[in-house]
Formats: structure tokens, sequence, C-alpha cells
């Protein structure tokens, strides 16, 4: 079959907005690539084709091109009879799993304000849309319910940062279950790694996760009274760091009781989940002062707050939190808290109970959504952290980056280095294209027996364990591999503080992480006797949250997995079901640092382009569509 590329609708070189399939480019060089990513960009022309790649250049404003007339344009459409867009790929993957009846994945990419996380709701929202379920008003709550999934999950996971001011600060995967229709008739999500230390201390700039703001700034005076809160985030040690940034957070309150209401949360959990959060806030409410070797709280009305949201007695509030219990012989020691060690325990108590009050959530959901036994295949969504390179980088990032040099290896196996070796196999002559190839760097920070993250663990199981002694055999173990640098192990790095930071050469670049707090933050673990207290009060959601406290102090526990160990642990059976599916990619852009509307940085973006292989991608179709001809490409029939 001849193919004139002319008559591919929209997709032939227009002088105004450039080509909508790059590998439709006569000229394939990078230069190139970009000048039609940015033209197009310009022309407020936010998508572009890479075959079935699609690439995102976030606008930064509304372009009005999510509409019911836009979307219901797409059902039925191959890639190439409709102009980019969102809805296009989300199209294209559907259509493959009512084909073939197997598991589909949109893996969606991109640094922290590149846009991931709309257009994973765009997708979403195709999904939920294009299928007409008829008089079945089942299948319509179901869609309804996988909707209001995502502003829910976001105020209580994302949060504001200096890149983005909805920055999903935990990772999500979320698979639609599909009948043979292919329409939803149920989901499951999958949470990663919440950014616990948000709660109790943000950087400048930034603030904590929405739901607290939402809630002062939404809720009645009714339920700020129960709560006993009061409107003003300046009021409250965990919240001021935000406070006077508003994001529309009284709607964005009723935006999430609406999504409680629409995933069927009754008042009861509904109240409970409001509840736990203003407990947070109490929490970062509590002082302590000395009181010879121990210590006493500073305000007992607080106590006796935070006491009556969490459903326990103030003096056996008061005691786990100044107090320590320690088993040793089968025998039950009791030991005085310094001030500073209360407060150690009370920000570890806050960061606990955020976090599991955010599992229990997403339990909660995948409740009423959950279909049960799966009738058929599934379309997943994949939307986790982009790649952060922050003025200062601690533990957060480390684990971030690790899952998306992950990620790019996903993309490498099955995109770049699969499609290379099939050619070659099949004696197909063309020129080998180059690519970053990021094995080395998971191997050295996770996957190696001598990797990074074994290194912290050893720390982690020391009685003295430290973040000088972390860095210090870092430096001994890595000090000849080129992705690895320090002051110690290269005295021309000035850009590194000695004996506190270490630089990884990261595929999307160099990242400095400072050392400090990496080991607590690795082994962030809250005391046995305050898991006790928490799962003895009478608010039933913590006993789900807290089951360990139901121990006996003397029972002995074997010792969990770290905090980056577990990360591990996910990302590697997250890639594993990945690899499984069939997989659709969006790359998203970030066109530059300021998230002003259509304004493209050169230099920024070519970054963004080398490091994340997206040129490399376009050439190897470029090298398929003059291999084999137009014919070849997979999209046209």
């Amino acid at each position: 079959m001849n193919t004139d590329i002319s008559n591919l609708i929209g997709f032939a070189y227009n002088e105004e907005h450039g080509v909508a399939d790059s590998v439709l480019l006569s000229d394939v060089s990078e230069e190139s690539f970009l000048g039609n990513l940015k033209l197009r960009y310009q022309a407020s022309k936010m998508y572009t084709y890479i075959g079935e790649t699609l690439i995102a250049s976030n606008p930064y404003k509304d372009l009005g091109i999510y509409d019911a007339k836009t979307l219901h344009t797409f059902p039925g459409k191959a890639i190439y009879q409709a102009q980019p867009h969102v809805f296009g790929l989300a199209e294209a993957a559907h259509a493959t799993l009512k084909r073939s009846q197997k598991d589909v994945v949109v893996i969606i990419s991109g640094e922290s304000g590149a846009g991931k996380t709309e257009a994973s709701k765009h997708v979403m929202k195709y999904v939920a849309a294009v299928n007409k379920a008829g008089n079945d008003a089942e299948l319509e709550r179901v869609k309804d319910m996988l909707l209001a999934s995502n502003p829910l999950l976001e105020a209580f996971g994302n949060a504001k940062t200096i890149r983005n001011d909805n920055s999903s600060r935990f990772g999500k995967y979320m698979d639609v279950n599909m009948d043979f229709r292919g329409v939803p008739h149920g989901g499951c999500i999958q949470n990663f790694l919440l950014e616990k230390a948000r709660v109790i201390k943000q950087a400048d700039g930034e603030r904590n996760f929405h739901i607290f703001y939402q809630l002062l700034a939404g809720a009645d005076e009714a339920t700020l009274s129960m709560l006993k809160l009061v409107r003003d985030a300046n009021k409250y040690n965990y919240l001021a760091m935000g406070a006077g940034q508003d994001l529309k957070d009284e709607a964005g309150f009723k935006e999430t009781k609406a999504a409680m209401q629409a995933i069927g949360f009754d008042e009861a959990l509904t109240t409970t989940l409001l509840q736990l959060v203003a407990a947070v806030v109490h929490i970062g409410q509590l002082e302590f002062t000395a009181d010879g070797d121990a210590c006493k709280v500073a305000d007992e009305s607080v106590v006796t707050t935070l006491a009556g949201l969490l459903k326990t007695d103030a003096a056996k509030l008061t005691k786990a939190l100044t107090t320590r219990a320690v088993a040793a012989n089968g025998e039950v020691y009791e030991t005085n808290l310094t001030a500073s060690q209360a407060v150690v325990a009370r920000d570890a108590m806050a960061k606990a109970l955020y976090e599991r009050l955010f599992t229990h959530l997403v339990q909660q959901i995948n409740k009423s959504i959950n279909p049960g036994e799966a009738k058929g295949a599934a379309l997943g969504v994949l939307d986790i952290y982009g790649f952060e390179i922050f003025p200062s980088n601690g533990f957060e990032q480390f684990c971030i980056n690790y899952c998306n040099e992950k990620l790019q290896q996903v993309f490498i196996e099955l995109v770049l280095k699969m499609e290379q070796e099939e050619y070659a196999r099949e004696g197909i002559d063309w020129v080998e294209i180059e690519y970053f190839n990021n094995a080395a760097i998971c191997d050295m920070i996770g996957q190696s027996k001598s990797s990074m993250i074994k290194a912290l663990d050893e720390q982690c199981a020391l009685p003295n364990g430290s973040d000088a002694a972390f860095l210090s055999n870092l430096d001994r173990a890595l000090a000849s591999n080129d992705r690895y640098a320090s002051r110690q192990t290269d005295a021309n790095d000035s850009e590194c503080e000695r004996e506190r930071d270490f630089r990884v050469r990261h595929f999307a670049g160099d990242v400095i992480y400072n050392t400090d707090g990496f080991v607590a933050k690795n082994n962030d673990t809250l005391f046995q006797d305050l898991k006790r207290m928490l799962y003895q009060c009478d608010q039933p959601a913590l006993k789900d949250m807290f089951p360990e406290g139901a121990d006996e102090l003397t029972k002995v526990h074997k010792v969990p997995y770290t905090a980056a160990t577990s990360f591990k642990l996910s990302m590697d059976e997250l890639v594993t079901s990945l690899t499984s599916k069939a997989p659709f990619y969006i790359r998203c852009i970030k066109p530059n640092a300021q998230k002003k509307p259509l304004t493209w940085d050169d230099e920024l973006c070519q970054h963004q382009v080398k490091t994340a292989c997206i040129h490399a991608d376009m050439q190897q179709l470029s090298c398929c569509l003059h291999s084999f001809g137009l014919d070849a490409l997979p999209w046209i029939d």
C-alpha cells in the first residue's frame, strides 16, 4: 500500500505548527526535532507524536481542548487520523485492550512540573467517558467513583512545591478493570512512598499536603469547632510555612467532600478521616519542657484536644509521649524522655499517623471501586513522581530519582533496546542509534550486592549508625565509579560540601544529595508503646492502621524493612507488572522553570529530550520508516 503523507490528517508539514508526528520529519537531527516541538508549542499545539508515543509539553494555561465535544471525536480513530492529543493516545490503548483482550498500561513520565498528573486525569476521563453503558446504572456509578478517586487522592497526597502547585508527593498506579466490551467495571489503586517528611516541615515557598489547608478554608464553623481548629494556618506549627498561599482551597474542600460522597464514603468514615487530619495538626502543637531528667507537656490543653480526636485518655497519651517502654529479658523497663527526645517522638508519630491514614484512605477507595475477581483485561495508568533536582536534595529525592531511573530503564528495555536487538537478529541494514543506558546507575543505587541502599541499610542496623559513616562507606565502595562523586573522591567537585554531600550522575542530570537525616529517615520507626497507644484508642480506624499495636511490648518483632528497601521492593514489583503489559507512553516536557504560559526554554527542553531518550526514540522509528517505507509504521493499516 502506498500512503501519501500529505493525506494523513494534520500530519503534513505546516509552517505555522510544524509536523504532528516527528517520525515524518525529513531531518531527524536533535535540532530539527526540538525546533518542531518548539514551533508547535508556540502555536498552542502542546501535543506531538513519535509514532505511538505522545510528547506533551505543559502549556501552563487552559487551551480549552478537553471538552466533551473534543473527546467524542476520537473513538474509533487510529492515532494518525486525528491531531495529536492525550485522548488519541488513550483511544489507542483502549482499542488495543478491546482487540487483544490483554492488559495495557499508559506510562506517564517527566520531570516534576511537566504535567504528569493532568495527563493521568485526562486518560482516566477518556476511558470513563468513551464507553456507553446504556441503562446500566451500576456501571455509571463505577465510572463516577473511578473519576472521583483523582481529586480525593490529590487532596491527601499532593502539595505545592517550588516547581509545581499540584505536585504528587506519592506514586500511584491504577488498574481499571474492563469487561469484554472494554467498559470499566472497577479498579484498584497502589500507592508508593508518600513523602511523609513533608508533614512536619516544608521548604521555603512550599506547603504541606493540600487537605490541611482545604480543611481550614472550606469546612463550616460547626466542623472546625468539632475539630478544635481555627481558619488561620499561621496558628499551626506544621502549616505555618505554607500559610498565605491560597490555591483555591475553599473550592478544593468542596470537591474533596463531593469525591468522598461519589466514592460512597458514609458520614462516619468522612468524619474519621477529618478527625485524623486534625489530629496531625494538633500533634504539631505539642511542646515539651525539661523536668529534671525527664520532660513534661508544656500545654495540657493540647493533649486534651488531641486525646479527644484520637478517642483515648489524656493521661495515657501524655505517658506515651514523654516516656519510652523498653523490653529486655522478658521484663519491661520504663525510661523518661528528654524534651528533645519527646519532640523526635512527636514528629515520628505525626508522620506515621498521616502515612497510615493515607494508606487507609487508598484501602477504603479500593473497597468501593474494586470489582473483586477480575472479569477481563485491565488498563493501567502509572502517575508517579517526576525526577527532582531541588536546591537541597535529601533522602526523599534520592528515592524518587531512583524510581525514575527504574522507569527509564523500562522504557529503554521495551522501546529502544528490544527494537535494536530485533533489527540485528533479522539482519536489517540500519544505523545503530546511541542512547543513554542507565542500567549501571540502577545497579549502583539499588540492584547490586554493594548498592547504595544496602550501604544505608547497614548503618540502620547498627546501634550507632550515622550519616557520616554511610557517606564514608560510599566513598570507599564507589570511588572509581564514574556515576558517583563527593568532595572526598574528587577534590575539584566544589559544589559538594565536604563530609556531607555526594553526587549521582543520573540519566536526567547530576544531583547533589545532602546526607543529613538519611539514616534516620530510612530507619524511621515509631516506638512500640506509641503504636500500642494508637491501637488501643477507641477510634476504630486506628486499630486497622496500627495492627502491630496489639502485640505485647515483650514480643520480639522481626526487623522491618527500611524505608528505602521497602520502596525498592515495591519498584521491583511494579516494573515486573509493567513489563507484562502492552505499554503506551506519554513523555511530559516542562518547557520552562517559571511556569510561564507558552514560554519555551531551549536549554531546559534540550536537556529533557536528551536525557529521557526522547530523541533516540524518534530516530529509532524514523529508521524503521526509512528501512521499510511508511507502510511499516505500526499505526498505518
